[in-house]
């Protein structure tokens, strides 16, 4: 479950741009992935314009 989510992860990753990480972990019963940004500029143009929402898509 967790190479999936990796593969899936990263293209969103990618569709976002410079600037978000993808993370996944193990939990106690179901694997998690989660994309952040790594910087202010990231966070700031996440903000603006919803760049991992539309990532999604």
């Amino acid at each position: 479950m967790q190479g999936l989510l990796q593969e899936k992860g990263q293209a969103v990753a990618e569709r976002a741009g410079d600037g978000f990480e993808l993370t996944v972990s193990p939990g106690q019963k179901r694997a998690n992935a989660k994309i952040s940004t790594t910087d202010i500029k990231s966070m700031k143009r996440n903000a603006k314009h919803n760049i991992l929402l539309k990532a999604l898509k």
